[in-house]
């Protein structure tokens, strides 16, 4: 086990995929991007960059799971997923990672974004947060 989930406040729903490539040329599929950290990527001043590459890939659903608050979720190492959330609801996860993991962090991206995406996590007082735990 890799990450663990508690849904704080809120629903989602978490879709596990298994991916594979297409066909060079294709423009089935999704572009995937790697993730460039710009220092040590476990710690939250560090950017993030993701680049896209050559490769696409298609997804075929393989788990889907219903979650509400108070609801716990695991997600292995290299695992492809998405947690979706209803544009009206407000969701708060608090993320539990076991060990680090190094190497190449992969996503799948959508069509019609530049070539490279920089972001840097956000910080917040985690007092915030008590009164859901």
């Amino acid at each position: 086990m890799h990450v663990t989930s508690r849904l704080l406040v809120g629903a989602l729903t978490n879709i596990q995929y298994v991916s594979y490539p297409v066909a060079d040329g294709s423009e089935s599929g999704h572009p995937v991007y790697e993730v460039v950290y710009e220092g040590n990527r476990y710690d939250r001043k560090t950017a993030n960059t993701l680049c896209r590459t050559s490769v696409r890939e298609a997804v075929t659903e393989s788990d889907r799971l219903s979650l509400q608050a108070g609801d716990t979720y695991r997600i292995e190492r290299y695992t492809l997923h998405e947690a979706v959330v209803a544009a009206d609801v407000v969701t708060c996860t608090l993320v539990c990672m076991h060990e680090p993991a190094y190497g190449v962090v992969k996503l799948m991206g959508v069509d019609g974004y530049p070539e490279e995406l920089s972001f840097v996590r956000t910080e917040h007082d985690g007092a915030i947060f008590l009164n859901y735990l």
